[in-house]
């Protein structure tokens, strides 16, 4: 999916608060009365923009819709200083603003913004923590993208599928529909979250051979006060050095919250 030329944080108007560890409580509650619900890289990837809402030590991931305007200044990457890897081999991508974690491989590159919104109302997807992997294995395309968003859906399998159907329509606008796979359950590698997993697939024309005609939306969604967070991978397939859905799981199941400074 080749980069959105503009980005811009979410309006106000449409925030909506919710923390990463009331999320891990609402597992916690939720796994002690009930089995948890049973229940994904792309073309077109957005470029983020800076986040305005101050952050705090544990943020809470907002959902805003908006159209994209401007593109923001590069900052610095978000620190991973004492913060370890819970992949051997994998490198730990911060997000403070929304107080969570996760590892992605060495080589994968973590995009200094901190939020963005991608797309165009109604279909739109709020992201934080962008990393990426394969910039411009085919004419200014991104082979993988992984960042953390939510979804309004109280069910984590419908939020699976949600994400994995809104992020099908904004990175890949010609593909003629996405279809959502089985709902799997899921845990986190630090055993804090549980929730369901949902692998969304579509095809798409390539812009030029040697581009992906089919991508993978893979989705970890687990409860939180407002909804469902939803780890996030967004992938071209089908080509070299795609990302497959063992590899994806691994990465999604290693979202956590940040530890206690």
């Amino acid at each position: 999916m080749p980069p959105f030329a503009t980005g811009r944080p979410p309006g106000p108007g449409h925030n909506r608060t919710a923390w990463i560890v009331a999320g891990v409580a609402t597992v916690a509650v939720l796994t002690l009365g009930v089995a948890v619900a049973m229940i994904v890289s792309g073309r077109n990837t957005p470029s983020p923009s800076a986040q305005t809402a101050p952050p705090s030590m544990v943020s809470a991931l907002t959902s805003g819709k908006g159209t994209p305007q401007s593109s923001a200044p590069a900052t610095a990457p978000p620190s991973a200083a004492g913060l370890a890897p819970v992949v051997p081999g994998y490198r730990p991508v911060p997000i403070p603003e929304r107080g969570a974690a996760y590892d992605v491989p060495p080589e994968w590159q973590i995009n200094p913004v901190g939020t963005a919104v991608w797309g165009n109302p109604p279909d739109t997807v709020e992201v934080a923590g962008l990393a990426q992997d394969g910039k411009d294995y085919c004419p200014s395309y991104i082979r993988t993208n992984a960042f953390l968003t939510m979804s309004p859906q109280a069910d984590p399998a419908a939020a699976a599928a949600d994400v994995g159907a809104r992020m099908a329509k904004v990175g890949w606008s010609a593909a003629a529909g996405a279809t959502p796979g089985r709902a799997e359950s899921l845990e986190s590698l630090d055993g804090q979250l549980r929730g369901v997993f949902v692998e969304t697939t579509g095809s798409a024309p390539p812009p030029v051979p040697g581009c992906a005609t089919t991508f993978s939306v893979f989705a970890f969604a687990f409860p939180s006060e407002n909804g469902n967070f939803v780890m996030t991978i967004a992938a071209d397939t089908g080509v070299a050095r795609a990302i497959d859905r063992s590899a994806a799981k691994q990465i999604l199941a290693s979202i956590r919250p940040l530890p206690d400074r």
